[in-house]
């Protein structure tokens, strides 16, 4: 009877715990929203597809780019919605199986047990028997019990077997009424003297004390609850961990995810913008990162970094080395100032120029611009191979430029200083130029052969060494980083020099002195000592003979050289006569070599006297 009784009222309490539960769930706000983000999760992947199938249909593109979210929104959006609703759901599910249930109904259900027997009676002491005997099985600790004299019979009991006692049973039978007659202590038995309510009251607080009495109202109880609260405590402690550790790693879920799509991606822009202001030269070599995300989609942050490294690379193709400074120094400042001031460096200059070019622009017409790029990407990635940097494209000339820096001191002792770079890129350029087979293609040009019948192409090129003032000229408008400097304009002037000593290349002697490399010096050859105009000071002429140009030479290369250099020698000391000798003798075993007769025609213009006036060089006056 008492299992029956505890279970009824165990079922009587979830029955109720889940209406509770039901109603709340109908009537909270919380629960409508965790239901609808619960069915917007499962619809997401329907209405994305459907939305971009309408967004396709729309006629007003405009209107559609404008409201169509970024990759980078759509994403983080879907990842936070599905652990938001997940999140909700942990919690829904989780929060109830931590709480403890104060509300227990066993004690109050089985004292209805001492309801049906008089007081005392052996029935009554049996039901308090089992009574005690299911407070302790269960746990209830039971602090006092007082029962009113009397019985109530339920409908299934005669009167006749609710009696004590002659006396007694016609009161009882009778309908006397209970609620007149005072509770007797049953528990702590009477005879220890123990008042266990007053006892109760003094040892526990309120709140620790679980009052119970029977339905019918005979029957009351004291139990300590403590060790209920006590265990509750833990239980809330317990549950509020488990909630705060969910919501840790809920928010780190969540920050997860805004921090690869957002976070990562923005230091990565800023560290990007700082790379770039700091080295924008390294940084225009960076390799372009993948713009799509995992899934394939195109991210925007990416596209925004790839668009940084293109940036940079558009800035150095279009301004150069010298143009780089520029943009590190407006990245770095908050002001726009394309107008930075200058900086003096020391370099070699050169400058080259295509041979016939306008013939070749009437000929070529549109295709011309194809042509000059072909030469200008052969020349370009020549220089840049050798460290140097391409600096001005003046139609058919190029100016480039081979810095000094810290280190050239050590690659002195290598060879490889700055004017052996310079010198190693022409030679090479050279090479590839009369190699060329697709240069050859357009030198066969039908309309080139018949104006220039056996034309080849050809670039002239000069070479000299000095300082210059790096910087941008132009305005807020418009700017040119360039090298202002006579030393710039002497390169300009050396390569219009080579058409008169019909060479490809004329070096002055300040590239010959910081050249290094003894086989690149070797083949150096002294030509004259001149100065050109805008120029008072005279230097010496060099040229660089390469073995493919050489093919009618007779005799040993070593010992012309020697010979033609003698004859310089005595040019420039006014022995004019032992130098003619000497370039005749030249003449005979290299027939075609151009310097030789630019030297005879000067002095046979002084009737090969030596002029008063004669400082040992003469002035070129032609650019």
């Amino acid at each position: 009877m008492l299992e029956v009784n505890l279970i009824m009222a165990r079922a009587a309490q979830a029955a109720k715990s889940f209406t509770r539960a039901a109603k709340w769930m109908q009537t909270t706000d919380f629960s409508k929203s965790v239901i609808i983000s619960t069915a917007k999760l499962f619809r997401h992947g329907y209405k994305i597809r459907e939305a971009q199938t309408n967004k396709a249909a729309e006629s007003d593109t405009e209107h559609h780019y404008k409201g169509k979210p970024s990759q980078v929104w759509t994403r983080l959006s879907e990842l936070t919605s599905q652990k938001l609703v997940l999140g909700m759901l942990v919690l829904v599910i989780l929060i109830p199986n931590l709480r403890i249930y104060a509300n227990d109904y066993g004690p109050v259900s089985s004292l209805s047990m001492l309801d049906h027997s008089p007081l005392y009676s052996s029935h009554f002491n049996d039901s308090l028997e089992s009574l005690y005997e299911f407070y302790t099985n269960h746990g209830y600790k039971l602090l006092y019990l007082g029962v009113k004299d009397g019985c109530f019979s339920p409908p299934y009991i005669s009167c006749d077997e609710c009696t004590s006692s002659s006396q007694n049973s016609s009161m009882i039978c009778s309908g006397l009424d209970p609620g007149v007659a005072t509770f007797q202590q049953v528990y702590p038995l009477p005879s220890t003297g123990l008042d266990g309510k007053k006892q109760a009251e003094a040892k526990y607080r309120p709140s620790e004390l679980l009052i119970a009495t029977s339905d019918s109202g005979r029957s009351e109880a004291f139990f300590s609850i403590r060790q209920n609260i006590t265990r509750g405590i833990q239980y809330d402690t317990g549950a509020t961990v488990i909630i705060l550790l969910i919501l840790s790693a809920w928010s780190f879920f969540l920050s997860w995810d805004s921090n690869k799509l957002l976070i990562q991606p923005i230091e990565g822009m800023v560290r990007f913008v700082k790379e770039l202001a700091e080295d924008p030269v390294s940084f225009a070599g960076k390799i372009l990162p993948p713009t799509k995300g995992e899934e394939g989609k195109v991210m925007e942050t990416r596209v925004v970094e790839a668009a940084l490294i293109k940036i940079a690379r558009l800035t150095k193709v279009a301004l150069g080395d010298a143009g780089m400074d520029i943009l590190s120094v407006n990245l770095k400042g908050t002001a726009f100032n394309p107008m930075i001031p200058g900086k003096k460096i020391r370099a070699c200059f050169g400058f080259c120029d295509i041979r016939n070019f306008t013939d070749a622009t009437e000929c070529l017409q549109e295709d011309v611009m194809v042509f000059v790029n072909k030469i200008a990407d052969l020349v370009h990635n020549k220089v840049v191979i050798y460290h140097g940097y391409p600096n001005k494209n003046i139609g058919d000339a190029f100016l480039l430029v081979w810095k000094k820096t810290i280190s050239d001191a050590a690659n002195k002792k290598r060879g490889s200083s700055f004017a052996d770079r310079a010198l190693r890129s022409f030679l090479d350029i050279i090479y590839s130029v009369e190699t060329s087979q697709t240069l050859q293609a357009y030198a066969m040009h039908p309309a080139i052969q018949r104006r220039m019948p056996g034309y080849k192409i050809r670039l002239g090129f000069g070479l000299h060494v000095g300082w210059a003032i790096e910087g941008a000229i132009g305005s807020s408008h418009k700017v040119d980083p360039s090298y202002l400097s006579p030393h710039v304009n002497m390169a300009s002037r050396l390569e219009a020099a080579t058409k008169q000593y019909g060479v490809v290349l004329l070096l002055s002697e300040t590239v010959v002195s910081n050249l290094t490399k003894s086989s690149l010096q070797d083949n150096c050859r002294r030509l004259d000592r001149i100065t050109v105009k805008g120029s008072m000071e005279p230097m010496i002429l060099y040229t660089y003979d390469m073995p493919m140009f050489q093919k009618d030479l007779v005799g040993n290369y070593s010992e012309y050289k020697r010979t033609f250099e003698a004859a310089v020698d005595d040019y420039i000391d006014g022995k004019w006569h032992e130098a003619l000798d000497k370039l005749h003798w030249c003449q005979h075993l290299w027939p075609t070599d151009k310097p030789i007769e630019v030297l005879i025609t000067f002095m046979a213009s002084h009737k090969n006297m030596v002029p008063e006036t004669w400082k040992g060089y003469r002035e070129l006056t032609e650019k």
